[in-house]
């Protein structure tokens, strides 16, 4: 375990980002995130909400041990098109727009109603990405970690349809090399998540085996 666990750390670089501490109170008494807000600015990608939106402090712990306590309710009436380039507003709600700067695995964790979906557009041509996704339940809602593969230099709109999700946060990996790291033979070949705890062959998302990235569906 521990020998294969190095492997996923040389294999990849993580960084997660909380929304935590974001919110304010607005002239209501309402807890409120302002239009414009940067959620995160990292070396890996930015976010930003488009809309003034709820927010507020409430822990969730997602598939995969990632943990937030802070969040911003997400929720477009229409998707992205050429007429609203960041989908139709609906209220106290917002997308999120994400900016890339390395070709990264993108993670985005939520809390929503179940079999409500969370996409992420490219800006330019409004097409949803295709994308993996895990949840835990809770209750009448779930615990999403939805996940795509975004590249360098491109913007794209995150949003969710059908419900007010709340967004947690963010996690992103990128593959660097791995040479000169040799694992041990095993004919039982073990699944890690990208957060390095084992799981099942029949886990979907991205997962590590024999030190190298795969999709499992």
């Amino acid at each position: 375990m521990k020998k294969i666990f190095t492997i996923i750390v040389a294999a990849f670089m993580a960084v997660s980002v909380n929304a935590q501490n974001l919110y304010m109170t607005n002239e209501n008494g309402e807890e409120s995130i302002a239009a414009g807000t940067v959620l995160t600015d990292n070396e890996f990608f930015k976010a930003t909400t488009v809309y003034t939106a709820l927010g507020g402090s409430s822990k969730y712990e997602y598939s995969g041990g990632e943990s937030f306590t802070g969040w911003v309710q997400m929720r477009v009436d229409k998707d992205p098109n050429a007429d609203a380039p960041n989908g139709t507003e609906k209220a106290d709600c917002t997308p999120v727009i994400i900016e890339a700067k390395q070709d990264i695995l993108l993670s985005a964790y939520v809390r929503t109603g179940n079999n409500k979906t969370v996409n992420l557009f490219d800006a330019e041509t409004f097409t949803a990405l295709e994308s993996t996704n895990t949840f835990v339940e809770d209750g009448s809602n779930n615990r999403w970690t939805w996940t795509w593969q975004i590249a360098a230099g491109k913007k794209y709109i995150m949003t969710e349809r059908g419900g007010t999700g709340r967004l947690s946060g963010f996690s992103a990996a990128i593959s660097s090399s791995i040479e000169g790291v040799k694992a041990e033979n095993n004919t039982n070949t073990v699944v890690y998540n990208l957060a390095g705890q084992k799981v099942s062959k029949n886990f979907k998302g991205i997962v590590i085996m024999n030190g190298k990235k795969f999709m499992q569906k």
